[in-house]
């Protein structure tokens, strides 16, 4: 491993060492989410989509799902001043969307394929 990147004939698909790091950047990709929200994700996945493929898969549902929770929240402050009770929905929102990327980082971390509920696809 050099430069912190995996590089292919590092580890094959068939190794468990190849499994875990699939499974700890995926995990650590839902993780970010929360902590940085796009930036953190965005960073990690252009560093590792090529090599691991998992992750790729992971990393695509990850973006579907933050970029439809954004729109859907673009839409809905856009009604927000009108109608008052659209602003707890918002909060309810926001709290939805860090409960599921901890289910998320989760089941991935246990190695389980994650779709996030109520994505668009973007990203195929």
């Amino acid at each position: 491993m050099e430069n912190n990147r995996l590089e292919k004939n590092t580890l094959s698909y068939e190794t468990e060492a190849f499994n875990e790091v699939n499974r700890k950047l995926s995990m650590a990709l839902y993780i970010f989410g929360i902590l940085t929200w796009f930036i953190g994700p965005l960073i990690l996945f252009l560093m590792f989509r090529k090599e691991l493929p998992f992750f790729r898969q992971q990393g695509k549902a990850f973006f579907n799902f933050y970029l439809s929770f954004f729109l859907y929240f673009m839409v809905l402050s856009f009604f927000a001043p009108d109608i008052p009770i659209l602003n707890l929905v918002l909060v309810l929102g926001v709290i939805a969307l860090n409960i599921i990327l901890l289910v998320g980082a989760v089941k991935l971390y246990r190695g389980e394929k994650f779709v996030p509920p109520l994505s668009l696809k973007f990203f195929k």
